[in-house]
């Protein structure tokens, strides 16, 4: 237990970097919102849009943010619930016997 504190502690485990796997369908539909987004920025610069590129660029910024928010909202409440249920079953030992 003390080592996987101490990982966790000092950087070595970082669940936040999960690597995907190029086959996942997460993988496959972030290629395709990364190149949309070029395709989109290149039509703007294509036309000499320069504000409603900023504002493009505003809204992908925002949109990022609340995912990130999201996700450690998600981390949060998982990582809570974990410790809940370690407790559950920690008062309850005799459910491993």
């Amino acid at each position: 237990m003390d080592n996987i504190i101490s990982e966790l502690y000092y950087g070595k485990i970082r669940p936040f970097e999960k690597k995907l796997k190029k086959s996942s369908e997460y993988a496959r539909l972030s290629g395709l919102l990364k190149e949309k987004e070029k395709e989109i920025m290149k039509y703007f610069d294509d036309n000499k849009l320069k504000k409603p590129k900023k504002i493009f660029s505003e809204y992908i910024n925002a949109d990022g943010y609340l995912s990130d928010i999201s996700e450690f909202e998600s981390f949060s409440d998982g990582f809570k619930l974990g410790l809940r249920l370690s407790g559950v079953l920690c008062e309850n030992e005799s459910i491993f016997d």
